[in-house]
């Protein structure tokens, strides 16, 4: 989903807010390439005191971010010919 939002409708930038004592959240927005925002950024936000901001930065390219979703199903096999 985050390629295609890349891809297909230019968008360079996810922003995610979350609360701060929800770990669970917070690891899975690390796996999928967010880290907490800069200073800069969250002068542009209103957060609430325990909100955590989160960013990342998003191009063309998966550098790095891990399988595709073609790679992650393994090659196609050709089906059988029943005849």
């Amino acid at each position: 989903m985050i390629g295609e939002l890349a891809e297909s409708y230019g968008v360079r930038k996810l922003t995610a807010v979350l609360k701060r004592e929800n770990a669970r959240s917070f690891r899975l927005l690390e796996r999928l390439g967010f880290s907490p925002a800069s200073d800069a950024s969250l002068a542009g936000h209103d957060l609430d005191a325990g909100e955590i901001l989160m960013e990342r930065d998003i191009g063309t390219k998966r550098a790095g971010r891990g399988p595709t979703t073609a790679q992650r199903k393994g090659p196609r096999r050709a089906s059988p010919r029943h005849g």
